[in-house]
C-alpha cells in the first residue's frame, strides 16, 4: 500500500476552491471514475459527495474549512460505525424490517403531504372560527390570568411623569400617538398595544408587581405606579379575565385555526384512504385467509 498527494481544484458557489487530497493505494476498491478525498478501511469519500454536502451560498473562505470539517466528520463516522459492527452482535444489527417500515412510512407520508398541498383549501373564515368557539367552549377556559394593558418603565427623575400618567389613562387616539412618541423619547421599555391579551404572568416579568393574590389585584387596580431603586413603572389594564374563566375569542384565534385546518387535513385524508380501499376491494386487488 502506498500513498500521493493530488491537486484537484472544483467551484463552490462560483468560486474555485483548492483541495489537497492524499489518495491511499491499497488493495481496497472503489470508483475510477470519482475522485476519493478520504478511506476508511474499504469506505470512501467522493469529491463528488462532498461537493454536494457543501452549500452553494458557502462563501469561499467558508467552504474550505466546511469541507475539512466534514470530511473529517465522516471519517469519525465510519469508524464508529465499523466499532459498532464489531460489538453489536445477531438480531442488534438486524434493522432490514426496521429500514423497509421506515422507508414506506416516509413514502406514504410524502404521498399525504404532497394530496394535502393539492386539496387543502386554508381558508378558514370567521364564521367558522366563531362556529368552533361557540360549540367548544369547554375547551377554551383559562389556565392563567389574561390581561389588556399598557406599561411604561421610565427613570425615577424624569421629569415629563406628569404627562405619561395623564396620557396614559386616555383612550383618545391622538393623545395615544403623542403616548407613543414621548416613549421613543423617553422611556426604558413600553407596551402600548392595548388591544391584544398578555399572560398576567408575562407582565410580571418586566413589571415587579409583588401580588399574592392575582384575582383580587385585578379586580382592585386599573392605573398601577410603582418604583425600585431606578426605575418608576406605570401601568394601566384596561380589561382582564381571571383563570377558570372562558377565555376570550380573539385571545384563541390563531388556536382554533389551527385546529380546523388540521381537521380539514385528517378528512382529506381519510377520504383518500378510505377511496383507495373500496376501489381495491370492488376490484379484488387483497383478499384475508
Amino acid at each position: 500500500m502506498g500513498l500521493h498527494k493530488t491537486t484537484y481544484y472544483f467551484s463552490v458557489s462560483g468560486s474555485l476552491l483548492l483541495i489537497l487530497v492524499i489518495t491511499i493505494t491499497s488493495c481496497s476498491r472503489h470508483d475510477k471514475d470519482r475522485i476519493p478525498v478520504a478511506r476508511v478501511t474499504d469506505k470512501y469519500l467522493y469529491l463528488d459527495e462532498v461537493r454536494e454536502a457543501i452549500p452553494r451560498e458557502t462563501i469561499l473562505a467558508d467552504s474550505a474549512e466546511a469541507t475539512v470539517n466534514y470530511i473529517h466528520k465522516w471519517i469519525r463516522n465510519q469508524l464508529l460505525l465499523e466499532q459498532a459492527k464489531k460489538q453489536l452482535k445477531g438480531q442488534n444489527l438486524d434493522f432490514e424490517k426496521q429500514i423497509e417500515d421506515y422507508r414506506n412510512a416516509l413514502i406514504i407520508f410524502a404521498y399525504e403531504q404532497e394530496l394535502i398541498k393539492q386539496k387543502l383549501d386554508t381558508t378558514v373564515t370567521d364564521a367558522e372560527i366563531q362556529t368552533y368557539y361557540d360549540t367548544h367552549k369547554e375547551d377554551f377556559l383559562l389556565k392563567n390570568n389574561i390581561v389588556k394593558v399598557i406599561y411604561v418603565k421610565l427613570l425615577k427623575d424624569e421629569k415629563k411623569i406628569n404627562r405619561f400618567r395623564q396620557l396614559m389613562q386616555s383612550d383618545d387616539n391622538p393623545l395615544r400617538i403623542e403616548l407613543g412618541e414621548l416613549c421613543k423619547m423617553h422611556a426604558e421599555n413600553y407596551y402600548l398595544d392595548d388591544e391584544s391579551w398578555l399572560f398576567f404572568d408575562d407582565m410580571l416579568k418586566e413589571i415587579p408587581i409583588k401580588s399574592y393574590n392575582q384575582e383580587a389585584f385585578l379586580q382592585n387596580n386599573k392605573f398601577i405606579e410603582i418604583q425600585d431603586s431606578l426605575y418608576r413603572y406605570l401601568v394601566y389594564i384596561k380589561a382582564f379575565r381571571i383563570k377558570e374563566g372562558y377565555s376570550p375569542l380573539s385571545f384563541e384565534r390563531d388556536r382554533i385555526k389551527s385546529i380546523i385546518l388540521h381537521t380539514k387535513k385528517v378528512a382529506i385524508l381519510n377520504e383518500m384512504n378510505n377511496s383507495i380501499y373500496e376501489n381495491a376491494k370492488k376490484k379484488n386487488r387483497f383478499e384475508v385467509f
